[in-house]
């Protein structure tokens, strides 16, 4: 080892930073983007001319994902709910987000003959001005957090 010189303070300090960022760059890239890693809780459909999630006088949708995706997961369950007051339909579903193309499909967790989950549709997922948009060729719903007193 003689002979080699001790990098100084400078070099190490850039050596350290150029590793940290690089590793960070490559950790985010199998983080699935902002959007899905905030879905979690409870959404509200604010706007749709989905045919899976009509909207009318009088009817409010609501997705409920629990705790959602997180880094070691990227499915579960959603419960999804129709108000029409004053009754209310519930029923549960499963989603499964695809990060490679922002995907999320959500269908029922089983159907008659069938011993896998069976898809309703697929989305595509992305941010809008404070909530969620999901869309399939041409139809989309948003979703949005409910205000305290809509849930």
């Amino acid at each position: 080892m003689e002979g080699m010189k001790t990098p100084n303070l400078f070099t190490r300090n850039f050596l350290v930073a150029a590793f940290t960022a690089s590793f960070s760059l490559s950790a985010y890239a199998d983080i699935p983007d902002q959007a899905v890693r905030s879905l979690n809780g409870i959404y509200k459909v604010a706007a749709s001319n989905d045919p899976l999630f009509p909207m009318g006088q009088g009817k409010e949708w609501f997705l409920d994902f629990g705790s959602g995706m997180t880094s070691s997961t990227s499915s579960g369950t959603v419960t999804v709910s129709l108000r029409q007051n004053p009754s209310v339909s519930v029923r549960p579903m499963v989603w499964q987000f695809f990060a490679g193309d922002s995907t999320i499909a959500l269908g029922n967790q089983y159907d008659r003959g069938a011993r896998q989950a069976v898809a309703k549709g697929v989305w595509r997922i992305s941010q809008t001005q404070g909530g969620l948009a999901l869309d399939r060729g041409d139809v989309r719903f948003i979703l949005f957090r409910p205000e305290p007193g809509d849930y």
